[in-house]
């Protein structure tokens, strides 16, 4: 920090009490910067407000270390800054208590220089002769609104628009914020907050603001710190594993802050890939792994893509959707009003359950343990040798070939299967999974493959991407029948549960799933297009050329 003008100003010291959830729609957000009233609570008009705020630390963390976030905050134009020393505490659900110190200060300032108050003291007992230093920037448009009971002010309700920054780097999210204010109570803020989840099922945020951001610049540089050596050919396939895994491993990291924030949906698609590389990668290199050291961790790898997956096929059902609408007149675009309501719970209860995973102890010791493990080398590796002493052949140069006709055989198998009339969506989804396994293991091998691989990975991909919008249509039209059947986004699974005597009224529903089971017979109709390469001589010429060059 620059050391300039005196401090001057007030000082405070409060308990901070409010309610975070996170909001990832953009029509739910408008809708709390607008509603009039909640049950008994009325609200205020917002007041727009831009708040930039700088955190603080010496270089070494000494704030952090002592359980401590410091917050300087400009609000618009004022020249004065507010200080706010915070303490860190955990918490399972919305509701957030944490002890605040605040000082205000004239000009940006040195800790000595400030007032004399329980702030300054607290700070320099902690960092001493250091400085403190820029941890991070965080920007926030906020729509503040009064929360009356009667006539008591007992809450702020605060819509609020985050934008951190860490160098050219930036992490986007929004959250809506019910902070108590002096004539409120922690009974006030815990009603509210349970009343907001009973509306709209919104997630909890269970970290602050400077948790979240901290979360995802540590990723982030451990990332950059972490960049994983390539493949050779003279690795042990265990070894080849490891670094295929760690580099998957490290892009998951980097996504999970994006994908808690939920306002860029590629956060959720891109972290959710890296799980489907890794979960693929033990597929590839299973008869070189001690199947029993990755087994826990492919547990929590897999509930880890399950969570994400249902965000990200709402996400991809939203999307496309909204596709649809667009080709339509002005008037028609409210005819799948109905549905999206519909999809608004679901989605809610989705991203409410992925967040409660990611905040859950059982995934920050997954974290802690496969980050660890992978770290190892050797760790997770099968014997290279057979029971009777006899070697086995364990080294990329003199398995790759074996690996890779397999798979492009798993492949080839489905040639007569998938050109016979009538093929069925689901034959055709089991194609896309071995086309899947194809592309996978020629992109974790693609630093020995060398770019004579890359054409070939682009044919299989065209392939897989004409599956997955096959069966991403498939999904939608289930949903959407589900929807017509029984209001829901989907039947019940207990099959003693009979459908309602009527059906749901939705012309505009009813439009939209023959639309989307026009897509999928032009789907079927067009997918010799993207199959005839994958099985001309050419590719297999290709993929044997690739084998031969070592």
């Amino acid at each position: 920090m620059a050391h300039s003008a005196q401090s001057v100003g007030t000082l405070e010291h409060t308990m901070e009490i409010e309610a975070k959830f996170s909001v990832t729609d953009d029509a739910l957000a408008e809708q709390l910067r607008t509603i009039e009233r909640l049950d008994s609570w009325t609200l205020a008009r917002g007041a727009v407000t831009r708040v930039h705020d700088v955190y603080l630390d010496t270089s070494d963390r000494r704030l952090l270390a002592a359980g401590y976030a410091c917050r300087q905050r400009r609000i618009g134009r004022q020249r004065a800054r507010l200080i706010t020393l915070k303490r860190i505490a955990s918490t399972s659900d919305a509701i957030h208590a944490r002890d605040e110190l605040e000082i205000t200060v004239e000009d940006e300032t040195s800790p000595a220089e400030w007032q004399p108050s329980p702030a300054r003291d607290v700070v320099l007992q902690i960092i001493g002769d250091a400085s403190l230093e820029k941890l991070f920037e965080l920007r926030q448009t906020r729509v503040k609104r009064n929360v009356m009971q009667g006539d008591t002010l007992i809450a702020e309700w605060s819509v609020d628009v985050v934008s951190v920054r860490a160098g050219k780097h930036r992490l986007n999210f929004a959250e809506l914020e019910i902070e108590r204010v002096a004539a409120g109570t922690l009974d006030d803020v815990t009603r509210l907050a349970t009343r907001v989840q009973a509306e709209w099922n919104l997630a909890p945020v269970t970290q602050s603001k400077f948790e979240r951001a901290l979360a995802w610049l540590e990723n982030s540089a451990r990332s950059k710190r972490q960049r994983t050596p390539k493949i050779r050919l003279d690795d042990t396939m265990a070894e080849a594993a490891r670094k295929t895994l760690r580099l998957h491993w490290n892009r998951m990291l980097e996504h999970e802050a994006g994908a808690r924030a939920g306002v860029d949906s590629e956060e959720v698609h891109d972290m959710r890939v890296a799980t489907r590389r890794m979960r693929a990668a033990l597929r590839v290199f299973d008869e070189f792994l001690d199947a029993d050291a990755f087994k826990p961790f492919a547990k929590r790898l897999r509930r880890t893509a399950r969570a994400l997956g249902a965000v990200r096929d709402l996400d991809v059902f939203r999307e496309k959707t909204q596709r649809y609408l667009a080709t339509l007149p002005d008037e028609r675009r409210v005819d799948l009003e109905p549905l999206w309501a519909v999809w608004q719970s679901e989605y809610q209860r989705a991203r409410a359950e992925l967040l409660a995973w990611l905040d859950s102890e059982a995934y920050t010791q997954f974290k802690t343990e496969f980050d660890e493990f992978l770290r190892t080398p050797g760790a997770g590796a099968a014997p290279t040798e057979t029971e009777d002493g006899e070697p086995r052949a364990h080294r990329v140069r003199d398995v790759l070939p074996m690996i890779l006709l397999r798979a492009w055989a798993d492949v080839h198998a489905y040639a007569e299967l998938v050109t016979q009339p009538n093929v069925s969506v689901e034959r055709l989804h089991q194609l896309r999974i071995a086309a899947k396994g194809l592309r996978y293991t020629l992109e974790f091998f693609a630093d020995v493959l060398g770019e004579e691989a890359q054409p070939l990975i682009g044919q299989i991909r065209q392939l897989q991407d004409h599956l997955g919008n096959l069966q991403d249509a498939v999904v939608a039209c289930n949903h959407l029948r589900d929807f017509l059947t029984w209001g829901e986004w989907t039947h019940p699974t207990d099959k003693s549960v009979r459908p309602p005597r009527a059906l749901v009224v939705a012309p505009g529903v009813a439009a939209y799933l023959a639309a989307r089971q026009n897509e999928i017979h032009t789907l079927i109709q067009t997918f010799p297009n993207v199959w005839s390469p994958i099985q001309d001589a050419t590719f297999k010429r290709k993929l044997l050329t690739l084998l031969a060059a070592w």
